[in-house]
């Protein structure tokens, strides 16, 4: 028996503002997990001009 993966398009299913700041709360949450079991650490710099 296989399983079946669909691709996931947020776009379907995000309506309000309100929905997209949850989805990216919740994928950066998930991507700083995932890096700290990892060992690593996300960093954010300003973009030099």
């Amino acid at each position: 028996m296989a399983l079946k993966v669909f691709p996931f398009d947020p776009a379907r299913h995000l309506e309000t503002e309100e929905d997209i700041l949850f989805f990216l709360e919740e994928t950066l949450e998930t991507l700083t997990s995932v890096l700290g079991a990892l060992g690593l650490e996300l960093t954010v710099q300003k973009k030099v001009a």
